[in-house]
C-alpha cells in the first residue's frame, strides 16, 4: 500500500537553512542518511525529494479563461511543505510507524496520505464504496435486531436482571449508545457533544453491571439518537481513513482505520443483541424478535 509522506516545517526554518543562517548538525545529517538507508534497503521509500523554501513559490489559478498567478505559496500558514516521499508499507500501522522515525518528526509535521496509482484509482473507490455499503447493511441489521427484541419488553423486565452477573436488558441497550457514541465521535472523529443524557450518569466502569434506571422510552431514544450520530460520521470518512481520536488504551491496542471500528461495533451489537434475546426469552418467553 502506497503513502504520500508529506512533510511540513515551519517556514521561518526553511528560509534560514536557505540563507545559509541555519545548518543541520553533523549528528543530524547522520540520522537523515541512516533513516534513508534503512527505508531503501527495506524497499519502503520509493521516490520523493526536497523542496526549496516556500518563498520560491509561484500559485497559478484560471479563472474565466485567464491565468492568474501570483509569488508565494496558496496558504499563508506557519507551516509549508518542505519535501514529500512515497512510501510502500503494508498497512497505515507500518506507515505510521516508519514515518514517526525520521529525524525531523521531532520538530515538523508528517501527513500520511494514501496514494493510489491513476488506472487502480477507479476500482479502488468502487471496491471500498462497496464495502461501506455492506459494513453498514449489517451494522443496521444488528442494531435493528436490538430494537427488535426489546420492542413491548415490560418496564419491570427492562429493570430486573436476568442472569447472576447483574446486568439488565435497559443497561446493555444505554451501553450500546455509549458505545457507538464513543467509537464515532471520540475515536472516530476526536470530540463528543455533551448532551443532557449525561447529567447524574456514573463515569463507565467496566468491572460494573451494565444498569440504568430511566425510563425504557428514554434509553430507546438515547439508543436511536447515537445510532443516527454514528452514521452521521460515516457518510463524511473513508473506511482508510485513521481515527481522529483516541479509544484510551495501550498503542498497540488503537484502532488503525475507520474500517476496524465498523467491524468492531457489528461484533459487539451482534454480541450484545444476542444477550438480549436470550433475556427476552427468560423474561416473557418470546423468541425471534430480531429478525433472525
Amino acid at each position: 500500500m502506497k503513502f504520500m509522506l508529506i512533510h511540513y516545517i515551519d517556514q521561518a526554518i526553511l528560509h534560514a537553512e536557505e540563507d545559509g543562517e541555519a545548518e543541520p548538525t553533523p549528528e543530524e545529517e547522520r540520522e537523515l542518511a541512516a533513516w534513508d538507508e534503512e527505508m531503501e534497503a527495506r524497499g519502503i521509500s520509493v521516490g520523493g525529494g526536497v523542496l526549496m523554501a516556500p518563498r520560491s513559490t509561484t500559485t497559478l489559478r484560471v479563472r474565466d479563461g485567464e491565468v492568474l498567478i501570483t509569488d508565494g505559496p496558496f496558504a499563508e500558514t506557519k507551516e509549508q511543505i518542505a519535501g514529500y516521499g512515497v512510501l510502500e508499507c503494508t498497512d497505515l500501522r507500518q506507515a505510521i510507524e516508519v514515518a514517526s522515525r525520521h529525524p525531523t518528526a521531532r520538530f515538523g509535521v508528517f501527513e500520511l496520505r494514501p496514494y493510489a496509482e491513476p488506472d487502480e484509482a477507479a476500482a479502488a473507490a468502487a471496491t471500498i464504496g462497496g464495502e461501506m455499503r455492506a459494513l453498514r447493511h449489517f451494522l443496521d441489521y444488528q442494531r435493528s435486531a436490538v430494537l427488535g427484541t426489546v420492542d413491548g419488553l415490560g418496564e419491570k423486565a427492562w429493570h430486573r436482571p436476568i442472569v447472576g452477573s447483574g446486568w439488565t436488558p435497559a443497561g446493555l441497550v444505554e451501553h450500546l449508545g455509549g458505545a457507538e457514541r464513543h467509537w464515532f465521535q471520540q475515536v472516530v472523529l476526536g470530540r463528543e457533544d455533551k448532551l443532557p443524557w449525561d447529567e447524574g450518569r456514573p463515569c463507565y466502569d467496566p468491572h460494573m453491571a451494565l444498569t440504568c434506571e430511566r425510563p425504557s422510552a428514554d434509553i430507546i431514544a438515547y439508543y436511536r439518537e447515537q445510532c443516527a450520530r454514528s452514521n452521521a460520521v460515516l457518510d463524511t470518512v473513508a473506511l482508510t481513513a485513521p481515527p481522529r481520536g483516541r479509544h484510551g488504551g495501550a498503542e498497540e491496542d488503537e484502532p488503525p482505520d475507520v474500517r476496524w471500528i465498523v467491524l468492531h461495533m457489528i461484533e459487539e451489537t451482534a454480541c450484545h443483541s444476542g444477550h438480549l434475546d436470550i433475556a427476552r426469552e427468560m423474561a416473557d418467553g418470546r423468541t425471534n424478535l430480531g429478525g433472525r
